[in-house]
């Protein structure tokens, strides 16, 4: 089972958006480049995800093993 979002390169995306925090964000203005420093509010989407699924696994292995084959 994996549970998680897809791996990003120095990328601290995920983490922010599951948890929340301030970030740098970079906006093209009149052409030119800046740096901005914003606060994310928490939009959790792994834990939840996670608690609905977890139950499941044992019911889906359930029948995968058979006896005598």
């Amino acid at each position: 089972m994996v549970v998680g979002p897809v791996g990003f390169k120095k990328s601290v995306a995920p983490n922010v958006l599951e948890y929340g925090g301030d970030t740098v964000v970079l906006r093209r203005r009149g052409g030119r480049l800046t740096s901005q420093r914003v606060k994310i509010a928490a939009r959790p989407y792994m834990a939840p995800a996670f608690e609905r699924e977890r139950p499941k696994p044992p019911m889906l292995w359930r029948k995968s093993i058979k006896r005598g084959a």
